[in-house]
């Protein structure tokens, strides 16, 4: 994967996205990361220079923050010319964790609660052993260890979980990890779990709670208060840790896994999004046309030279075919190759046919996908902000490439005002570029023309910028509105556990229906649905413009692997 630069709003984003996970210790520090490579002294100075409103950070304080982004293998470690230990936090890593929701559904869809379990204790935790992971896992679902076992070796053998690669040896001071390793492989041994009573459960689950808060470095003295208090169960937790047979192998999510099933998604919405219609008949022909195209991206997947490939190798019917039945598909080669056609002739060069051996030869382009995926959100863009008529002429300038303002004003028909103050509004917001070309060689204003031109990729940069610090803005209102409603929530909460320690009481429904009344009455209770309202509004957001933000990156991405092959 090609490394990307990283603009001053992306910076921006990955500061709150950290803020919105570890607190704002961690995130002062991260964003210090972000910004540059730093050595440790360096970085605990920048922490003693603070802005108004901001505390100073004690070194132990930084050293706790980086420890937390390296457990979640947000931070990179190197050497300066110096050979000086550094760090820096990885802003991909960073914004990748906002797919981890998506990451975990994608779990429980292909494989089930159990699996999807996983993902989140992993997710929460940054890395852990699969026996940690399956007792954590246990704790909350209350599953046999066995079916816990299985799903986490289905998502070993699937790629969506990964070894850490083992530390070999270090140079000055910074860990050399192996090129090579088992990146997939189930350890031969893991914890004996037998089945826990309900009281063990209950234990169990009150301590994956409490190691799921928030890791808050500020509040160090609690911590170690809390430490205090329940130091008995905490050192038997750790030593049962350190007993686990693979507590030195550690897994945590692939996240370029999730990256490419993501961008499979975009391809089957490419495909199929336009064959879907509520005609019954159409309807089955899109099916058909889904379970083809998932045939067709398993072979791909399987086939394809690199994970990153911005085309597969031609595909044969048969290989589809052979995919389709070792996935359970209902579809047999009669409609198959049906599907195949209809994709071939409507899919606007996703898919195009290379030969006719074996059935047909498919060949499936991404780069096509993404871009066509980019078209429809640049073209929905212009069309909302500006006019539907400055669409047509940014059409009418990618279709014929270089155009003078005059040529444009002919062939759109518009009058040459009109024209060119559509030019001018897309100019301003880096839809359009233009090209001085002088008509003698001193360039004088009088003898130079503008041409006219389409440059995607410096607009999705542009667009890219725009959607970060979007996102961005979400986020800080999603945790304004947490804090504006925790009084709410306080008393919600307060509801519940009164609730929960009057079951199996007598006149029970008098009881629940006095206690709602005293704290939850009708004004409070109008607040609670308002901010519920509110926050799953803000979620939804937040959801559909981080897909548009890494079908962006995606196709930047698909762009820049291009120029270097």
């Amino acid at each position: 994967i090609c490394s990307m630069p990283c603009g001053r709003r992306e910076v921006d984003l990955c500061t709150m996205i950290l803020e919105d996970h570890f607190g704002a210790t961690v995130a002062r520090v991260g964003s210090m990361c972000l910004r540059e490579k730093m050595t440790l002294g360096a970085l605990i100075v920048a922490m003693k220079k603070v802005k108004e409103g901001e505390d100073k950070l004690a070194p132990k304080k930084v050293r706790r923050s980086l420890a937390v982004l390296e457990q979640h293998n947000l931070l990179r470690v190197g050497l300066d010319s110096a050979y000086r230990t550094t760090y820096d936090t990885d802003p991909e890593a960073v914004q990748m964790m906002m797919t981890f929701p998506r990451a975990c559904l994608t779990a429980k869809k292909l494989y089930g609660s159990a699996a999807e379990a996983i993902c989140e204790e992993l997710a929460s935790k940054g890395r852990l052993s699969c026996s940690e992971a399956i007792r954590r896992a246990r704790g909350r679902l209350q599953l046999p260890a066995a079916e816990l076992k299985q799903r986490f070796s289905w998502l070993a053998e699937s790629q969506f979980l990964i070894r850490c690669p083992p530390v070999e040896s270090k140079c000055r001071g910074v860990p050399m990890t192996a090129v090579v390793w088992e990146k997939f492989a189930m350890p031969d041994e893991i914890a004996e779990m037998p089945d826990a009573t309900e009281e063990e459960a209950a234990v169990q689950a009150a301590w994956n709670m409490e190691e799921d808060i928030k890791p808050d470095i500020s509040q160090l003295k609690a911590s170690r208060k809390r430490k205090a208090n329940g130091g008995a169960e905490i050192k038997k937790e750790e030593s049962k840790k350190a007993r686990d047979p693979d507590s030195a192998i550690l897994w945590q999510i692939n996240i370029p896994r999730f990256r490419r099933y993501i961008r499979d998604e975009i391809v089957l919405e490419q495909v199929c999004g336009r064959m879907r219609s509520i005609d019954e008949a159409t309807e089955k022909s899109a099916q058909n046309v889904e379970m083809a195209m998932r045939a067709l991206l398993k072979v791909a997947e399987l086939r394809s030279p690199s994970p990153d490939a911005n085309q597969t190798p031609p595909i044969t019917l048969m290989d589809a075919v052979r995919a389709a039945k070792d996935a359970e598909m209902t579809i047999d080669k009669r409609d198959l190759d049906w599907a195949f056609s209809l994709i071939v002739d409507d899919s606007r060069g996703i898919v195009r046919k290379a030969g006719d051996s074996g059935g047909g030869l498919f060949v499936l382009d991404f780069d096509k996908a993404l871009s066509l995926a980019v078209d429809t959100h640049v073209d929905s863009l212009v069309r909302e902000q500006i006019d539907s008529k400055a669409l047509r002429i940014r059409r009418l300038i990618r279709t014929r490439g270089y155009l003078e303002e005059e040529t444009i004003d002919k062939t759109v028909m518009m009058s040459a005002k009109q024209t060119r103050d559509l030019l001018y509004s897309m100019l301003e917001e880096n839809f359009v570029c233009v090209k001085p070309i002088g008509k003698t060689n001193d360039f004088a204003p009088a003898r130079t023309i503008g041409l006219y031109y389409v440059d995607q990729s410096q607009t999705v940069r542009t667009l890219i910028e725009s959607t970060c610090m979007m996102l961005r803005n979400i986020i800080i209102r999603r945790l304004k509105l947490d804090r504006d409603s925790k009084h709410i929530l306080d008393r919600q909460t307060k509801l519940e556990n009164i609730i929960n320690t009057l079951e199996g009481s007598d006149n029970i429904d008098e009881q629940i229906a006095e206690v709602t009344e005293i704290y939850m009455p009708a004004a409070v209770k109008r607040d609670l649905e308002s901010y519920q309202k509110s926050l799953s509004l803000l979620h939804i957001s937040e959801i559909e413009v981080e897909k548009v933000l890494f079908t962006f990156k995606a196709y930047l991405r698909s762009v820049t692997t291009r120029r270097h092959q």
